[in-house]
């Protein structure tokens, strides 16, 4: 990567033009900044202008939308830990079905590290992705509006359904283009933000981008955003390309990281230090099987 220009060399370099919006200005920053060479430092000389397209109406009101929501758990067979989160899933009034996931480490146990793009995939990742395909096709069968994907090892908030129906109430920008008939978005209810200058990213987002106070209650996914422990999909997203990926924040789901991974064998097991990295306070989060909290922190 190059240094860093200075802030007097700016003018002269080609940025992303503020005369027009952006369904999520941040990924527009970064894939400039990729494609130009520039490190993530360079972020700090970018003007923040970058306008945000506002949300288009909702044609559905928040009752319909989560009464029509259909929620999935993704769990490999033999495993039980689905069970525990469906029943935390009903005390929060949603009724959960267990779908049965692809297991990469068998069915694509060959593959060493796939490439897809710059990022390489590992067989538990290709066995989700064989999953969601699946899944995705169900749905569109089925024609559900929308669907919330749960892997089976998600923690979900305290007051989970109480916070998700407010933030589908209160916010047109966290929740419109899920509510909307067309062109919808996804909605991850939590993330593992991995990037040094993630949070960075973050508030330069909430504070600079934001119309109203209610906006700040997601922020737009950046290129390390990562996480599909929790995630609502729109009807149009089961074929097509997505643009707008948005989080909740702050975060309605995080991911129980204490036991070993079918996805990645290799992720930490280490609660406090992924807590703290991903800025997740498990004290607001439920163990699914003791309904006590995970830790205090």
């Amino acid at each position: 990567m190059l240094d860093p220009p200075l802030a007097s060399q700016t003018s002269a370099v080609s940025i992303p033009s503020s005369a027009h919006c952006y369904n999520n200005p941040t990924l527009t920053t970064e894939r400039w900044m990729m494609e130009h060479g520039y490190g993530p430092y360079f972020r700090k000389e970018l003007p923040k202008e970058l306008r945000e397209c506002l949300p288009e109406d909702a044609v559905v009101s928040p009752e319909q939308f989560l009464k029509r929501l259909s929620v999935f758990i993704l769990t490999l067979t033999g495993q039980g830990r689905w069970e525990g989160l469906a029943q935390n899933c009903r005390l929060h009034g949603f009724n959960a079905v267990a779908w049965t996931a692809v297991n990469g480490s068998e069915v694509f146990q060959d593959a060493n590290k796939t490439d897809l793009g710059a990022k390489k995939l590992k067989p538990g990742e290709l066995g989700v992705l064989a999953s969601m395909r699946e899944l995705f096709l169900h749905a569109q069968e089925l024609r559900l509006p929308a669907i919330l994907v749960l892997e089976d090892d998600a923690l979900l908030h305290k007051q989970f359904g109480e916070r998700l129906k407010e933030l589908l109430s209160t916010s047109a920008r966290c929740s419109n283009f899920l509510r909307r008939g067309g062109s919808g978005g996804v909605l991850l209810l939590g993330a593992t933000e991995w990037s040094l200058d993630a949070w960075n990213w973050i508030q330069d987002d909430v504070s600079t981008r934001v119309y109203d106070a209610t906006g700040a209650r997601c922020y737009n996914a950046n290129l390390l955003t990562y996480g599909a422990f929790a995630t609502i999909y729109h009807q149009d997203t089961y074929e097509t390309s997505v643009t707008i990926v948005r989080v909740a924040y702050p975060y309605l789901a995080v991911a129980d990281v204490s036991h070993a991974s079918s996805v990645d064998p290799e992720r930490s097991q280490d609660v406090l230090d992924r807590s703290l990295r991903h800025e997740w306070n498990l004290s607001l989060y439920h163990d699914p099987v003791t309904m006590h909290n995970i830790v205090s922190i």
